[in-house]
């Protein structure tokens, strides 16, 4: 998910993520310093989530609506996979940050 308007918006902000030690070339479980990290491309990665039409009219994660359109309900019955999502979800999706939603639903709901 990268959207072109949303880039150049807040080019600023995506800069000072990629150019900030232990964010963008530590998407890893254990160097990633999420304290740190996530606040920086919040309103970034809200744009892009909200372009996708997976934002909430208050503002927070549509996970129907991400379950539904991007993973095509495709996981719906794993229940695994349910358990490890809402742990993923709750742990990075405060500040929008899909990558790391991917990157721990990757590792089984361990993030």
């Amino acid at each position: 998910m990268k959207s072109p308007p949303c880039y150049y918006k807040y080019i600023t902000d995506f800069t000072r993520y990629v150019t900030t030690p232990g964010c963008w070339d530590s998407m890893q479980i254990e160097a990633y310093n999420a304290a740190v990290c996530d606040p920086i491309p919040f309103s970034y990665m809200k744009c892009v989530v909200q372009a996708a039409g997976l934002l909430n009219s208050d503002g927070s994660f549509n996970d129907a609506a991400f379950k539904t359109t991007t993973l095509q309900n495709k996981c719906s019955s794993d229940t695994a996979f349910s358990t490890a999502y809402q742990s993923c979800s709750n742990s990075t999706m405060k500040y929008m940050n899909y990558p790391r939603l991917f990157v721990c639903l990757g590792y089984g709901g361990i993030y």
